[in-house]
């Protein structure tokens, strides 16, 4: 480490940003780059979410920032300080960072106390007790302060384990899938309540999930990631409403892609025709999304299917159905979802309540869902 990177600043760093990691790349000896000019900043007190499906680079990214990992090229900056860059790595033991696994990593042979208080050896014992029974008592853990990691429940385990990494007060806690061995419903309960107890203490946080709706229900942003590039970086909506390439359209939600045309100022496709969006250059061959709960079952309508199979939601169900050939269109298979109840082999008239808006250009060998 030079003398000019230990503690080195830049003033570009916003100074409310936690982190920012600015054109990072990472790449292993002789293989493919794991990361391509990676950009994402998290405010001071924001939860951020690094997600996409396995190999996407969203590990690579959280194990860069936690110092795990060096960076070929770009830089990392914590609390406006410089970490990470090419030749460089701050130590992992320097960054004031927390980490929670997935696996929850506490130490077997340690008390819950001790293992929430290991960090905690600057302090005398006094202050030491007194950080430990306050943490405890965030997470819900008081009655089992004296238990050992095996008696607990995952979920007990997993809070243990966040109790532990805030307890130095870190300048930024990150999660790596800490959820991902719990059932769906726990899973769903931890998460809202990690979240609270995060926002309650003013704690800036990165999570890596490959589950969407635990990004959802966590982060205030999502960084959509694939194949080591950044696709989107923004809120739940407007990934899920404003997708920015159809990589982020396939990976949010449910839905499917339709082929359609351009004639003109007019859109055809196998649900119709609609205005052509005047703002966008559309060129070639073209798909739009179309999420399940865009259609509706009218009495009259060219756009007519059957019913193949029904998933049973509770409030009302996903219908698959195969649209007949319409036109030039052959046939198609969408989902729909509709409060009414339909039988297997129910023929249905659809229309689409608004006109496509996610409009791109149709997927190819290099662009999968």
């Amino acid at each position: 480490m030079s003398g000019s990177d230990a503690g080195a600043t830049n003033s570009g760093v916003d100074n409310d940003d936690a982190l920012v990691m600015r054109d990072v790349c990472h790449h292993y000896v002789a293989g493919t780059p794991v990361l391509r000019n990676l950009n994402v900043a998290v405010s001071r007190g924001e939860i951020a979410c690094l997600l996409g499906s396995s190999g996407c680079g969203k590990t690579t990214a959280l194990r860069i920032v936690a110092g795990f990992e060096a960076v070929s090229a770009g830089e990392v900056y914590l609390a406006g300080q410089l970490v990470g860059r090419a030749g460089f790595a701050l130590p992992p033991e320097k960054r004031g960072v927390g980490m929670v696994f997935q696996d929850a990593a506490l130490f077997p042979h340690k008390t819950i106390a001790d293992n929430v208080g290991f960090g905690l050896q600057r302090f005398d014992r006094e202050r030491r007790r007194a950080r430990v029974r306050e943490l405890l008592a965030m997470v819900d853990l008081e009655a089992h302060a004296r238990k050992w990691p095996h008696q607990l429940s995952g979920g007990q385990r997993q809070r243990a384990a966040l109790a532990r990494a805030m307890a130095p007060e870190p300048g930024l806690i990150l999660l790596d899938e800490p959820f991902s061995a719990l059932d769906s419903d726990l899973r769903r309960k931890l998460s809202r309540d990690v979240r609270a107890l995060l926002k309650a203490n003013g704690m800036t946080a990165v999570l890596v999930t490959h589950d969407q709706q635990e990004a959802f229900a966590m982060a205030d942003r999502i960084a959509l990631m694939h194949r080591g590039r950044l696709e989107q970086y923004g809120d739940a909506r407007s990934l899920y409403d404003r997708p920015a390439s159809r990589v982020v359209a396939g990976f949010i939600g449910e839905g499917v892609f339709l082929p359609v045309r351009r004639e003109g100022n007019r859109l055809h496709g196998p649900a119709g025709e609609w205005p052509a969006p005047a703002a966008r250059e559309l060129e070639g061959e073209l798909e739009v999304l179309v999420r399940p709960d865009e259609w509706s079952l009218v009495a009259e309508s060219d756009v007519v299917g059957s019913v193949l199979d029904v998933d049973y939601r509770g409030t009302g169900s996903l219908y698959r159905v195969r649209l007949a050939a319409y036109q030039e269109w052959p046939e198609q298979e969408i989902e729909v979802y509709f409060k009414e109840t339909l039988r297997v082999g129910e023929e249905v008239r659809l229309r689409l309540t608004t006109p496509p808006s996610r409009i791109f250009a149709k997927r190819t060998e290099a662009t999968p869902k």
